[in-house]
Parts: C-alpha cells; sequence; structure tokens
C-alpha cells in the first residue's frame, strides 16, 4: 500500500494543497485557497471521492503559519498523521515545493506543463478515463477545445460528450489536468468543480478573449484533428 502526503504550500496570501504518494507522482491538488482549512478538506475530499487509499501524512511547508484550530475536523482520526515538514523524506520535499512553484506559476499565467509520469492515477483509471485525462493535458494555452471534440478523437464520435465531462468534472489535478480549457459545443464555458467565474478568470488570464455573453471565438477552439496531432508530437 502505498503512503500518501499532504503538503500545503503558501503563496503570497494564498494556500495550495496537494497529495503525491511515497514516490513523488501528484495524487491530487488545489487551486489557490485563501484558507487552509478549506485547502486541507479538499484535499482530503478529493481523496475519498476516488476511495484512495490511507495512511496519510500531513506535512506544511509554511509550519510556522499552521495553527491547530484549523486542523479540529481532521486531526483526531486514526489514519491522519502530522509530521512536520522537517520530517519529510529529502526527494518528496524537493518535489513538493516543485510542484508547488509549478502549480502557483500555472494559475498567475497558464504557461506551465506537467507530465504523465508525474500523476499518479494514470496507471489506475479505464482506459477512455485515461485518454480524456491525457488529450487535455495536450491543450496549450490560448486554446480550448470542447468535450464533443475530445470525444471525437477517442471514439471518432461526439456521442461520449458527456461523459467526458463527466470525468473533467471528477479531476483530481485542476492546473496539472487543466480541464478549464475544456468548453461546450456551443462555445459556453460550461462548469468548473471550482466555480465558473474561476474557468473565466484562468482563460483570460490565458490570453482567450470571451465575450459578454460568455462565449469564446471559433478561432481559440482546438478541433479533432488538431488535437489528433498534438497527441502525435512527444513533447
Amino acid at each position: 500500500m502505498d503512503e500518501l502526503f499532504i503538503i500545503a504550500g503558501r503563496k503570497e496570501n494564498s494556500w495550495i494543497g496537494i497529495c503525491i504518494s511515497d514516490d513523488g507522482r501528484l495524487v491530487c491538488s488545489t487551486i489557490p485557497m485563501l484558507d487552509l482549512k478549506d485547502t486541507l478538506v479538499c484535499i482530503l475530499n478529493v481523496l475519498q471521492k476516488f476511495r484512495i487509499q490511507r495512511p496519510l501524512n500531513v506535512s506544511m511547508l509554511a509550519f510556522r503559519d499552521i495553527r491547530d484550530r484549523y486542523f479540529k475536523t481532521i486531526k483526531n482520526s486514526r489514519d491522519v498523521h502530522f509530521v512536520p515538514i522537517s520530517k519529510l523524506p529529502r526527494n518528496l520535499r524537493r518535489r513538493s515545493e516543485k510542484y508547488i512553484y509549478k502549480l502557483w506559476s500555472a494559475w498567475t499565467s497558464g504557461g506551465v506543463k506537467f507530465s504523465e509520469r508525474e500523476v499518479y492515477i494514470m496507471d489506475k483509471i479505464p482506459r477512455f478515463d485515461k485518454e480524456v485525462l491525457s488529450i487535455t493535458m495536450k491543450i496549450p494555452r490560448g486554446f480550448v477545445t470542447t468535450y464533443g471534440e475530445i470525444s471525437k478523437v477517442i471514439a471518432g464520435t461526439n456521442r461520449y460528450a458527456r461523459k467526458v465531462a463527466r470525468i473533467l468534472a471528477r479531476n483530481p489535478l485542476p492546473l496539472v489536468i487543466p480541464c478549464h480549457r475544456v468548453i461546450m459545443k456551443d462555445r459556453s464555458l460550461g462548469g468548473y468543480s471550482y466555480g465558473v467565474q474561476h474557468k473565466w478568470n484562468l482563460l483570460t488570464r490565458e490570453g482567450i478573449p470571451i465575450s459578454e455573453k460568455g462565449l469564446v471565438p471559433n478561432e481559440y477552439i482546438i478541433r479533432a484533428e488538431e488535437l489528433l496531432l498534438l497527441l502525435s508530437n512527444p513533447q
């Protein structure tokens, strides 16, 4: 059984939470959040949703900013152990710092890419789900695609668009797997687990003009044929 580590790091006035496996891969993550308690609860909720195994170890990259009152909801759990950051294995601490820095950069500019090798769940989910996430990771900054176009790449038809949408709605790694870059066929933004306003803000920061009606211009939408070309590119 893998040992999992939840780590919260502070950037400016926000917290970013991640969960990594003992081999240094990302299990789940949050977007930047103002409240530390909300950050940790969000990570725990994702782990529960995916029924990911325990035990868990909680460490903080900004340990001096922590107060016990934040942990009342989870501190008494026998499955959760609080580990000072100094006790975290050096390789995991370095990985954690790198991940949190990359997530912050992805949030502020969108120009950061992650590798599938860094994603824990890739070899633990059904093939269709993996293909959806793999394609989503290939969508470049400044562009979007639709749920239907991803369905076309995988199955040759857009009939599985809703299935694609359901998979991305459960994405445990927003920003790592940039599901905010997938929209509806009518060019509207669709949903986002952290709220559509965050989706709007992310796309705007990445250079996509969104109309007052919430629509993305056609020229920013990557179609199935272009997605296939991106998938054939190893970069």
